[in-house]
Order: C-alpha cells, then sequence, then structure tokens
C-alpha cells in the first residue's frame, strides 16, 4: 500500500483503496486498521490479491446502526457510465459515487469506532472485521453478479478460516 494522497477532500491510495477522509479522525483510524492488516502475511497477500484485481474498493462511515453492523456491496457501476465525468459526486452525506474516470467496484460500510462492538465484547476488533469486509469485497470483484444472480444474498462470500488466520498472525500465534 502507497502513501495515501489527499484529493477533494477523499484519500486516495494508488492501490485503489479509497478512504472517506471527510472526517480525518475517521480517516486515520481506517488507516491505521489498514496498516496493521498490512502487516501480517495474510493481510499483505489479501491487499495484494485486492490490487491485483484491478479494481477499486471504497471504504466509508456506515451510518449507526444498533446493534452496530458493517457491510460490503457492489457499486452502482451503471451509475458512473451515465455520470461520464472525471470526479466523484456525493449522494448523500459520507456517500461516494464512482465515475467512468474513478469507478470502483465495492463499497464496505465500516466504522472502526463500533468495534469489538459494545453489544457483544467478545466480537472482533476493527481491523479484523475490516479484513473479513476486504475479503468479501474481492470476492464481489472477482464473481461478477451475472455469473452468479444470487451472489449477493448477505452470506459471507469469504472464508472465516482465513479471518481466523489473520487474527492469530496478527496476535502473534
Amino acid at each position: 500500500m502507497t502513501e495515501p494522497q489527499a484529493d477533494n477532500g477523499r484519500t486516495v491510495s494508488d492501490n485503489c483503496l479509497l478512504v472517506d477522509a471527510a472526517d480525518p479522525t475517521y480517516a486515520d483510524t481506517v488507516i491505521s486498521d489498514l496498516t496493521k492488516i498490512r502487516g501480517v502475511p495474510s493481510g499483505m497477500a489479501l491487499l495484494r490479491r485486492l490490487s491485483a484485481t484491478g479494481h477499486c474498493v471504497a471504504i466509508m462511515r456506515s451510518a449507526p446502526t444498533d446493534p452496530p453492523n458493517a457491510w460490503v456491496r457492489p457499486s452502482n457501476r451503471g451509475r458512473a457510465s451515465e455520470l461520464g465525468t472525471g470526479d466523484r459526486v456525493a449522494n448523500r452525506p459520507g456517500e461516494m459515487t464512482p465515475t467512468a474516470q474513478t469507478g470502483f467496484n465495492s463499497v464496505i460500510a465500516y466504522d472502526p469506532t463500533d468495534w469489538p462492538s459494545p453489544a457483544h465484547p467478545s466480537s472482533p476488533a476493527s481491523d479484523a472485521v475490516l479484513f473479513a469486509l476486504l475479503l468479501e469485497a474481492c470476492g464481489q470483484i472477482e464473481t461478477p453478479a451475472d455469473a452468479n444472480p444470487h451472489r449477493y444474498d448477505g452470506s459471507p462470500i469469504y472464508d472465516a478460516a482465513q479471518v481466523g488466520r489473520y487474527q492469530s498472525e496478527r496476535d502473534g500465534g
């Protein structure tokens, strides 16, 4: 992962992870989690896998939910083609829309301050949640919706064992 560069209030890295930087504290916390992910072999492998897809993933703060939640959704690539400009535009506060030039394929809605969840103290740390979300985003990018129309049924696309391996490496095990 290369050093992020500021772009119209958004943090952008050239391997196509875009972090919503409207709130610099949020962006710093997400980048801290990405740095933890990058610091272990399974995390680095995941970031390389994501980079190899040639597609982008946007990470943005999710609207508050009770209990806390995070999710991945495919981006609206059709809308990106309709826009046809090189600028990202905001639909709603905190939501980035891809354009023809800067389009991305998955959007991760996630707030690191929600993890571990106060409602479930045994839930994973924020970096492990982000790792799982990045795995799911890779799955969405690597298997187009038209190849499997039932792909996005809300069930995890990633292998939970990979998340466990990441946590073990992170914890020095």
